[in-house]
């Protein structure tokens, strides 16, 4: 969406709105390719592109990043990646990038969480007091969180 309020609307934006309505009628999803397509035709009216993407590691099908990458690969653009180390070593040997750890301590995540609880009115009327749930959501969400 950035793409488009930076980019003249003269040329973005018919692109994409044709797009979305031939798909939209027909009830299709958007193919890898057709989105790679779509984003190098985009990215290719600036002189420079950036593209953030965050939560490779959420894709569910190993097949859909590694055509993600393929597609992100095809364009001429700098490319920021933000997901969790396992899932960028997979790829690693087919990405030229530099990495960068990135990795909440233990203490950041418990303060977030505990400070989610005390600013948040919903849950703390859910807590309701109760020390011993708030440390029992707590330590969930840290054992989950994995760093993250």
């Amino acid at each position: 969406m950035q793409l488009l309020h930076q980019a003249p609307s003269s040329e973005a934006l018919p692109l994409i709105k044709a797009f979305h309505r031939t798909h939209s009628r027909r009830n299709l999803k958007l193919t890898s390719s057709e989105a790679g397509s779509l984003l190098k035709t985009i990215t290719g009216l600036f002189h420079k592109a950036q593209i953030v993407i965050d939560g490779l590691d959420e894709i569910p099908e190993e097949s859909e990043t590694q055509e993600l990458l393929d597609e992100l690969r095809k364009l001429q653009a700098q490319i920021l990646i933000f997901s969790r180390p396992q899932t960028l070593n997979l790829f690693s040997s087919e990405l030229p990038a530099v990495t960068l750890s990135i990795q909440a301590h233990n203490e950041d995540v418990v303060t977030f969480v505990k400070s989610s609880i005390k600013t948040s009115r919903r849950l703390s009327c859910l807590i309701d007091g109760d020390l011993a749930l708030a440390q029992e959501i707590t330590e969930t969400i840290l054992k989950r969180s994995q760093g993250m």
